[in-house]
């Protein structure tokens, strides 16, 4: 009668809901709460305990929660993927039941607090909706894509430390990729349409989309890190690139952006942006290979963040610095990429990257029928070209010398060819 005994002490405690429910509120209630962008409601026990089967499976197969860096590259701000512990405590709290008391506390997220001096709130005009079923265009590799564009009406230079989204819309957009743009040509393209916005990217001439960085799913806030900002020029029109995913039925658009405004007299170093990346691929109908586009830079620079730019043909991203003095690092991998969850990586400190250093994007581009997320079945022949880069990787720095920041954004142009 000994054995039994032994074996039943033997067994592990389950988890309580305080035990999983910082975790919870970390990496699940951030989209999957009242007014997040997830289907259903997880921040309470008694949805994630209903769904437990469910939730258990795609925390086991590392589905959920999204988090498309890998490990092997710079530590980044954010929720971050599920810690081994993490895993093995949801694990054992679904496996064992899933018990709740009655009056358990919701999981809450962390709320983002303005703190800005002064905040501007642009309306996105209204007149669109994301249409029920998608549909291809000409310009394929703005599937599913409208542009808006919106005058800050602005007589001098802003300096922007923050930017948000706020919408309705929860879960049928991926993600707002936001630019400046003081040429008027995104005022151009939004008038030759008569519902608002336009079907084309947000890239304006040579300038890529998400020059001010890429606010994605479960990420609707982008902060930078304290001592840096964006420079808005005079008579900016703000470019809002929406990437959305049609849910079956006509969803009007509406909502805004709004911008957090450092004061003019902050002691603020500016950003500027640019782009390692391949501006022309060519592929035939079920071809498969890996891609390198690279860049070198001409001064020492401080990084505080990077935004991914892919398509639906990529299947990986590779970013490598190589310094001048030989020496090599991964700075920031995708080993699976899904553009649905594309969004800006902000550093988790700044990085210092050497005069000479050059940075390498490999690339791994997949025209096949294996490709689950090609636009074609059966595949076609691949041919993408923009001045801006087809993929690739939007780096947002400064000059280590704040006095260079002039010659850091000719480079930046002329780096644009």
């Amino acid at each position: 009668m000994l054995l039994p005994v032994l074996l039943l002490a033997s067994q592990p405690e389950v988890p309580t809901w305080e035990d999983v429910r910082p975790i919870v509120a970390r990496q699940c209630a951030v989209c999957h709460a009242p007014g997040g962008e997830g289907p259903f409601r997880l921040d309470r026990a008694s949805d994630l305990a209903a769904r437990r089967t469910f939730a258990a499976a795609v925390v086991r197969d590392e589905i959920m929660p999204p988090w498309l860096p890998s490990h092997n590259g710079l530590e980044i701000q954010g929720r971050g993927a599920l810690s081994d512990e993490d895993r093995k405590t949801l694990l054992a709290w679904f496996e064992g039941g899933a018990p709740y008391e009655t009056d358990a506390k919701p999981a809450v997220p962390l709320q983002t607090i303005l703190n800005a001096d002064q905040t501007i709130v642009l309306p996105i005009e209204e007149g669109f909706s994301i249409p029920a079923e998608s549909t291809v265009t000409i310009h394929t590799h703005t599937h599913n894509v409208r542009t808006f564009a919106l005058p800050v009406v602005n007589d001098e230079p802003l300096l922007v430390t923050g930017i948000r989204w706020d919408s309705p819309i929860v879960n049928a957009v991926h993600s707002v990729a936001v630019s400046a743009d003081a040429t008027g040509q995104s005022d151009l393209a939004d008038s030759l349409e008569e519902s608002a916005g336009y079907h084309m990217s947000g890239d304006v001439l040579r300038r890529p989309a998400g020059g001010l960085g890429v606010l994605g799913v479960g990420a609707r806030k982008l902060e930078l890190p304290e001592g840096f900002a964006f420079e808005i020029p005079e008579a900016s029109t703000l470019v809002t690139e929406m990437s959305y995913r049609p849910t079956g039925r006509d969803v009007p658009v509406t909502g805004s952006l709004t911008l957090d405004i450092a004061h003019p007299e902050d002691d603020v170093r500016k950003l500027d942006t640019f782009i390692v990346m391949k501006p022309w691929i060519k592929l035939d109908a079920g071809e498969r290979r890996k891609e390198i586009g690279d860049i070198e830079i001409p001064m020492d620079l401080d990084v505080v963040a990077m935004s991914p730019r892919g398509d639906h043909f990529l299947r990986s991203m590779r970013l490598i610095a190589h310094d001048p003095d030989g020496g090599s690092q991964v700075l920031l991998e995708y080993p699976d990429w899904d553009m649905h969850w594309r969004q800006t990586e902000v550093l988790a400190k700044p990085l210092r990257i050497k005069a000479g250093t050059r940075l390498e994007v490999i690339l791994d581009i997949d025209n096949s029928d294996d490709n689950p997320r090609n636009l074609f079945y059966p595949a076609e022949d691949l041919i993408l070209g923009r001045f801006t880069g087809v993929d690739g990787i939007l780096f947002h720095a400064a000059p280590a010398d704040p006095s260079q920041y002039p010659a850091f954004s000719e480079w930046v142009d002329s780096s644009r060819g």
